[in-house]
């Protein structure tokens, strides 16, 4: 996943330099790592807390949840970025993938039947999340641009709940989106090569969700799948802060910065996977770092 993402962000790149006639081309490519280290406010943190069949119709009816614990860690997400750019125009893109890593649990009360039931799984979810742009500057502070957001979550947890008898889970959850954007972007010189970067965006995404889970009791040989598959629209947006400075001899810029990225799912009304998402919230920040090699083409 992460190379063939890579592969095509290049082959972009590459096919709209070839693209451009050579009396336009005073061009320049920049390459580079980029590093984020960010925080997750997820959608699916309510979901996933507990097990995930308590969020089934039949049993929200009958259980209460009285307390739950959900402890996700900040990640590192790392990855190329590239940027290419001639007269007022350029092309970017940068992509990070990561993992974060979930302990959680919850404990439930049945009144019916006075029985308490605890809950806990680990979860791995692995993130990749690519952003590519087309800007044009409109003065030397001030560049317009526009562009498409893809990401990709990935989820694997495995749970257990005590409800009389020992029920296994077994959850493979994938979230692939994509949407458009547009936004502003600000440079402007502090001192010499010093330079303060702003960029916000606004985006429009529709995210397919597709969801495979297992469940069992052992003690009672039952088992279980359940598969589901969804579209849920969604809108938000990005947001980057940074200082950047240009180390003239080796022809490169560093930076040091703040990124917030938000996205919020309409309402759908449903009790599957739609509803899940109706009307939540997913969020990313943390600090972002990157260093770009310039040269030119």
């Amino acid at each position: 996943m992460k190379r063939s993402l890579f592969v095509i962000t290049l082959f972009l790149v590459l096919a709209a330099a070839a693209s451009i006639p050579c009396r336009a081309r005073a061009m320049q490519l920049g390459v580079g790592p980029a590093v984020w280290y960010a925080g997750w406010n997820p959608v699916s943190e309510d979901f996933t807390a507990g097990s995930s069949i308590t969020n089934w119709a039949l049993f929200k009816a009958s259980i209460t949840q009285v307390r739950k614990h959900y402890s996700m860690n900040p990640a590192f997400l790392y990855g190329p970025s590239l940027i290419l750019s001639w007269d007022r125009w350029s092309l970017s893109a940068i992509f990070v993938t990561g993992r974060y890593r979930v302990q959680a649990g919850s404990i439930y009360y049945a009144p019916a039947t006075s029985v308490i039931s605890p809950s806990d799984s680990s979860q791995d979810i692995y993130k990749y999340d690519l952003d590519t742009t087309i800007g044009y500057r409109l003065t030397e502070i001030l560049k317009l641009f526009t562009g498409v957001k893809y990401q990709r979550y990935t989820l694997k947890k495995r749970g257990m709940m005590e409800a009389g008898s020992l029920m296994i889970e077994k959850v493979d959850a994938v979230l692939d989106s994509a949407g458009v954007g547009f936004g502003v972007a600000v440079t402007y010189q502090v001192h010499g090569n010093f330079y303060l970067l702003w960029n916000v965006s606004a985006l429009a995404m529709v995210s397919f969700v597709s969801y495979d889970s297992q469940y069992s009791i052992p003690d009672l040989s039952i088992f279980w799948p359940y598969k589901r598959t969804a579209r849920v629209p969604g809108f938000g947006g990005n947001s980057t802060l940074s200082l950047a400075y240009y180390i003239e001899p080796a022809s490169t810029t560093v930076s040091l910065g703040v990124r917030y990225q938000y996205i919020r799912y309409f309402p759908r009304a449903g009790w599957g996977i739609e509803g899940l998402f109706n009307n939540k919230q997913d969020q990313f920040y943390g600090i972002m770092v990157s260093a770009i090699y310039t040269f030119n083409l």
